[in-house]
Formats: structure tokens, sequence, C-alpha cells
């Protein structure tokens, strides 16, 4: 469609554009800025608008398209407040945090740099492995910690994300090898508000 040469689809284009874009006819009004009785009219042949509204109406639907095309990135699903412990902690401070924010995992660091991770399952992995309790909350990270959480850029888009947490209880996001976020399944519930 090429809307600034003037020449526009054929008028039986605005109900299928509008069905394949999963709108309403009152959202599509809403975003052309006409009345919802005229898509209505419109879709059902029983007007001759004006080329300025029909205009309007597949501008609006070109808008959404290239909307629901824009592919989400990484960044805007992550959450920025990344929780971490460092190597030398204590298992004791990992298990703190996971109670106090009500999170799983969390990731590994060695200074800032990520080095591994620490999960809930490690921990109780070694409890039921019979290995006292009060010698594992004192035992550093690192001697317990698994390999670090996969890394992505936080400009990825989130489609490459959703192998990756098949695997992996979370992934990292980064910027100039920087930690600016942490990505788990649930944060991937929120593409459906997006």
């Amino acid at each position: 469609m090429c809307i600034l040469t003037g020449m526009l689809p054929d008028l039986g284009e605005i109900q299928k554009r509008r069905r394949s874009l999963g709108l309403s006819q009152k959202q599509l009004a809403s975003y052309a800025g006409v009345s919802q009785s005229l898509i209505a009219k419109m879709e059902g042949g029983k007007i001759d608008p004006s080329y300025k509204n029909v205009k309007r109406i597949f501008e609006a639907l070109e808008k959404e398209m290239t909307k629901q095309k824009r592919a989400i990135l990484a960044r805007e699903i992550s959450n920025k407040k990344v929780v971490g412990v460092d190597k030398k902690d204590p298992v004791r401070r990992a298990i703190e945090l996971m109670r106090k924010y009500e999170i799983s995992q969390l990731p590994v660091y060695d200074e800032s740099k990520p080095v591994g991770s620490i999960t809930e399952k490690v921990v109780t992995n070694h409890i039921a492995q019979k290995k006292d309790p009060r010698k594992l909350s004192k035992m550093p990270i690192e001697a317990v910690m698994e390999e670090g959480l996969p890394q992505i850029s936080e400009d990825a888009p989130v489609e490459i994300v959703v192998p990756l947490l098949q695997y992996s209880p979370a992934v990292l996001t980064i910027k100039k090898g920087m930690t600016t976020g942490i990505i788990t399944k649930a944060d991937l519930l929120k593409i459906v508000r997006l």
C-alpha cells in the first residue's frame, strides 16, 4: 500500500485487514478518528466515504500493523532490579535473599562480572544429600554454585529468550558488559500486555 501517492486499496480490504489485526470496528474507528458506524457502513458497502476518511482508516490500519510487527526487546520485559550475590558470600546470604525477594535463583558475581548461579534446587539438593544444613549455610557460594545464567544483549528480541528459559531458570540482560536486568519465565507473561 502506498498512501503517499494517493493510491488506496479497495474498500473491501478494510474488513480483511481489521480482522487480521484482531481489531474491532470500535477500535479501528478510535484509531482512525472516525465513527464506528462509518466503519460498519464502509465494510457493508452502504456508503461512499470521502477520500479523507478512507485515508485515515488505512493509515490507522498500517500503523497498527507496524506496531504489532515490532519486535519486543528483552529490556522491555526484564526486571531492572537484579538481586545477586558475590561468590565469596556464604550460602546463608543467598537463602536470605531468595526468601526476602521471593525468588528461586540468583546470579553469582565476582565483583561485577557474572560467574555462576545459585538456586533453591541447588540448596535443597545439598540438604537432600544429607549434608549438614548448618555447614552448608556457612560455605562460600562458589563451592556450590552452578554455571552462570545465559546472557543476552538487552536489545535482543524476546524470541531469543524463550528457548534459553527452557534450560535455565533465568536469563541476564547485558549492556556494555554490565548486567542491566534479569528475565524469568514469569516475565514472559509481560509480552501479553505489550
